[in-house]
């Protein structure tokens, strides 16, 4: 997992749990085509409706689909930058 900005307390935030970083994934992270994403919890909803992200519940990260979002100079690339390192 990789700390993120400050959570609850001042905690920081962590994406991803063991499997993730076991295989690597973390946010930003292109794979199987998927760019995983930095969602915090209560932004879900936003992610969900700007870029159609979905929840991996194996590595617990959101995603969207790599092919439309990966490339920096994709026209809907501006929808998820909050969500990346």
């Amino acid at each position: 997992a990789q700390p993120a900005a400050p959570g609850a307390a001042g905690r920081p935030a962590v994406f991803g749990n063991a499997a993730a970083a076991a295989a690597g994934i973390r946010p930003g992270v292109v794979r199987d085509g998927r760019l995983y994403l930095a969602v915090p919890r209560e932004e879900k909803e936003d992610a969900k409706a700007a870029a159609q992200a979905r929840w991996s519940p194996a590595l617990e990260l959101w995603h969207v689909d790599a092919a439309r979002f990966a490339d920096p100079q994709s026209p809907d690339r501006h929808r998820i930058t909050r969500w990346l390192p």
